[in-house]
């Protein structure tokens, strides 16, 4: 294997060599054999550069050349740039070229030839342009510093020369001149400089220039002999940029997200951490203060979800407050699943707020005109001192009158609330028709849930309110660097902080869900356990949804749990403590699809007139982009 591996080593090698060997061959069959360079520099500055290119394609079939100039430079004091003009493109009898000038990058490129005819052999190429700005300025002299042939020809140049004429006489002693050959950077002179006349110098190299080599001139005169022009630097924000584009990198994804982190962090450990409790779990055998499951639920992981509505549904049927009945119909394919919650009786005050707004919002009906009209009934007296306020608070099946008695200055002193009228309202409710309304309820279920524990004492404010604010801080920060605003996002979800009493109480829920979730011979090791009943299952399964054990919990029951529930109406042969927590688990995905799940606009046949629209419904929308 390891020969193999040499084998196909050697023979790229040997490739690449004939490949380079060929095509080395290849570009040496073209030469420039002259390459002569007249420039007239004028008062005001400018000169005039002709290039006249004697070029030997050899038997190559080729369409002409390309000249690239630089016509811009980067220097300390800023960006600078000539000004530069094509004025022709000729051959040696003065005919036209085709030709055509591009910008690339720091270079003009004239690009000389018909795309439709090919040359062979020597052609000659004439190319006059006018630059400005070219040169330079100084205390005791002016001068050109010129690039005769530029150094990144790929062929050899067998010979360069280049032509100076100056705007007026000027005596030889006041005439400065040199020359370097090479590449860049070289301070070779095979070439030679001289003084022609008064008003002409002249510069040719002595030997050939060989690719990558070029002609460099330089020429200087007393001051006064041209007009100087200031020159101008501009700054390039893109070059600037692309200077420090590593620090702005290392800036943005390293230094900013590191300040975030670090200042998010002392915020987290300051204001985030929950006291210290008493660092041990012990077991206990019912949810500590009498838990809901709600509370459980939101306690444990700071937020109140769809886990934990399902669960206190499944605990008001256990109490007693409603039954639910499974209905199944056969349709072509499928047999199509629903559920019907029935009331039994009225959300009073044995439940928390949070279980009444809950089974209101299952069982709601909407109030009509007439209860509209007569929403309160006020009482005043004869000096228009209001005494009595009757307002109708929806309720169920209806409303109840609640009965508020003011003193003279209308300051409530007494409220009492009646049972003597209800309304009626609805007592059968399926959960298909909860699809697209009931996600309505559920802002307040949570906002009454987190009052609720506030009110309780397990947290110092509300902790929705509170990731909601980091929340906001994060969509803010994704305009000045996305790796910060995740970081202050996903700290945002471990902000809410828990009181010392909620820190004490979270751990006896852990001790409870240990009950929940024992085996039966670790079971052997608890102390005074209870002893398991098919009412215990019941009583604690919400608990053990809301904390995502029931499966453990049920494991518990197996021969224990074996018949039908008194609140629970299914079409079942057989029943045991795990088929009705599967089938429990069932009701509770339909549960949470059907309470998060928004209006379908148009395709669900919904107008949009009367209430029923929204923004986003309908058909069309999406969205757009680039790519």
């Amino acid at each position: 294997m390891r020969r193999k591996k040499i084998k196909l080593i050697l023979a790229f090698l040997v490739s690449t060599t004939i490949l380079f060997t060929f095509s080395s061959a290849l570009a040496q069959n073209e030469k420039i054999n002259k390459f002569n360079v007249e420039i007239t520099i004028n008062s005001d500055s400018s000169i005039i550069v002709t290039e006249k290119i004697a070029y030997d394609f050899g038997t190559q079939n080729r369409h002409g050349i390309y000249r690239d100039i630089p016509y811009r430079y980067e220097t300390e004091k800023g960006i600078y740039k000539l000004d530069f003009r094509v004025q022709n493109v000729v051959d040696e009898t003065g005919s036209k070229y085709r030709y055509e000038t591009s910008t690339k990058g720091d270079y003009i490129s004239i690009k000389i030839g018909d795309p439709n005819v090919y040359v062979t052999g020597e052609n000659i190429y004439i190319i006059t342009y006018e630059v400005g700005g070219a040169l330079n300025y100084f205390d005791e002299h002016d001068e050109l510093y010129w690039n005769a042939t530029g150094n990144e020809w790929a062929v050899n140049i067998y010979n360069a020369s280049i032509k100076i004429s100056l705007p007026q006489n000027i005596k030889s002693e006041d005439i400065k001149l040199t020359c370097y050959t090479g590449k860049i950077g070289s301070r070779e002179k095979n070439c030679k400089s001289e003084i022609l006349s008064e008003t002409e110098t002249y510069f040719e190299s002595t030997k050939m220039l060989l690719p990558g080599g070029g002609l460099t001139i330089v020429l200087g005169w007393p001051k006064g002999i041209v007009k100087e022009v200031p020159k101008k630097y501009s700054k390039d924000i893109g070059t600037t940029l692309l200077k420090y584009l590593p620090y702005l990198i290392a800036l943005y994804v390293l230094v900013i997200p590191l300040v975030t982190l670090g200042a998010i962090s002392f915020i987290w450990n300051k204001y985030g951490r929950d006291p210290a409790g008493k660092g041990t779990i012990i077991p206990i055998y019912s949810p500590p203060d009498k838990l809901t499951p709600m509370e459980i639920g939101s306690i444990v992981d700071e937020r109140a979800d769809l886990r934990d509505i399902s669960a206190t549904i499944i605990d008001l049927a256990v109490k007693g407050y409603m039954k639910i009945h499974e209905i199944k119909e056969k349709g072509f394919f499928k047999t199509k699943r629903d559920y019907e919650f029935i009331k039994l009786k009225e959300a009073d005050e044995k439940l928390e707020s949070h279980e009444r707004e809950l089974f209101n919002a299952i069982f709601a009906k909407k109030p009509g005109v007439l209860e509209k009209i007569f929403d309160f009934i006020r009482i005043f007296d004869d000096g228009r001192n209001l005494i009595t306020e009757k307002r109708y608070a929806a309720q169920e099946e209806g409303r109840l009158a609640t009965l508020k008695i003011f003193d003279k200055k209308g300051k409530p002193v007494k409220e009492e609330t009646s049972k003597e009228k209800p309304l009626s309202g609805k007592t059968v409710v399926r959960l298909s028709e909860l699809k697209g309304k009931f996600y309505e309820n559920l802002p307040g279920i949570k906002s009454v849930t987190y009052e609720t524990l506030v009110n309780k004492g397990y947290f110092p404010t509300n902790p929705d309110r509170v990731r909601n604010r980091y929340y906001i801080l994060a969509g803010v920060l994704v305009v000045i660097n996305i790796i910060s605003a995740i970081i202050v996002g996903l700290f945002g979800r471990a902000m809410p902080r828990k009181t010392k009493r909620g820190k004490l109480t979270h751990e006896a829920i852990l001790g409870f869900k240990e009950f929940l979730t024992v085996t039966e011979k670790d079971r052997l090791k608890f102390f005074n356990a209870p002893e398991k009943s098919p009412e215990m299952f019941e009583k604690f399964l919400p608990h053990a949804m809301a904390l995502g054990v029931e499966r453990q919990w049920a494991k518990q029951f197996e021969g224990i749990f074996e018949r039908p529930s008194d609140w629970y109406e299914g079409d079942f042969d057989t029943i045991n403590a795990i088929i009705f927590t599967n089938m429990i688990s069932d009701l509770t995905n339909n549960m949470n699809t059907a309470f998060a799940s928004t209006p379908g606009g148009a395709a669900s046949g919904v107008s949009g007139f009367g209430g029923g629209g929204f923004s986003g419904g309908g058909f069309g929308g999406g969205g757009g982009g680039s790519w």
